[in-house]
């Protein structure tokens, strides 16, 4: 199946700031980069791919994919480390399930109306066919790919794994892991759970370093 679309209204400003940054006066239009978090990084090569100037991409907490059934797997995981009982996790799951199955059913030219598990169908079609990995191995600049292992919700197996698998060999592509960092590469729990989100904190500094080194890297 086809996207709605190439792009979300959010891709849509990002594009739209990219070329408003490279005209001003006090920014070297061949030195902007590209970075995402999460679905940010998702969504980072499809928008670099719009702007040729673009000097590079980074990508911290990079899904491979995202759909419904991603918020299925992170439900399930919420589910285990809270020891929910069966009854419980049905009734978390199913609405999302629910969500799913009409997405699945939608016809995107004619996109049913209402919101789907927070969002508006045309952002779910949007999705479809959008592949990050593929969309990153068309581009021309350098990536970089930064990942925490103590990521639940982009994880280290389901996700960085395939950044690795179809990059490792790829001079242009730098890829890195933090150890025990959660997905705002932060110190991540034991184990890994929102409650990392309520705790008062830094990005770690040697994600800030890498970052910083690697871009004063590029030519």
């Amino acid at each position: 199946s086809q996207p709605v679309s190439t792009s979300s209204q959010a891709e849509d400003d990002a594009i739209a700031a990219l070329k408003l940054l490279a005209q001003q006066p006090n920014i070297n239009p061949h030195r902007i980069f590209v970075l995402g978090h999460s679905l940010g990084a998702f969504a980072a090569p499809r928008i670099a791919a719009h702007d040729s100037r673009v000097a590079g991409t980074i990508l911290l907490a990079a899904p491979a994919t995202f759909d419904l059934d991603t918020v299925v797997r992170q439900t399930r995981y919420l589910a285990r480390i809270e020891h929910a009982t069966p009854q419980q996790t049905q009734a978390a799951l199913a609405p999302i399930e629910a969500a799913r199955d009409a997405i699945a059913r939608a016809d995107p030219k004619h996109p049913p109306t209402g919101e789907f598990f927070h969002a508006p169908a045309s952002y779910w079609l949007s999705l479809r066919g959008y592949d990050p990995i593929a969309e990153s191995k068309t581009l021309k600049q350098p990536i970089l790919v930064l990942q925490g292992t103590g990521d639940y919700q982009v994880t280290p197996t389901a996700d960085f794994a395939k950044w690795q698998a179809a990059f490792t060999r790829d001079p242009r592509v730098t890829l890195k892991e933090y150890p025990g960092l959660s997905h705002l590469f932060m110190a991540a729990g034991d184990p890994p759970s929102p409650a990392d989100y309520a705790k008062a904190g830094h990005v770690d500094a040697r994600v800030m370093a890498d970052i910083a080194a690697w871009i004063a890297a590029q030519p």
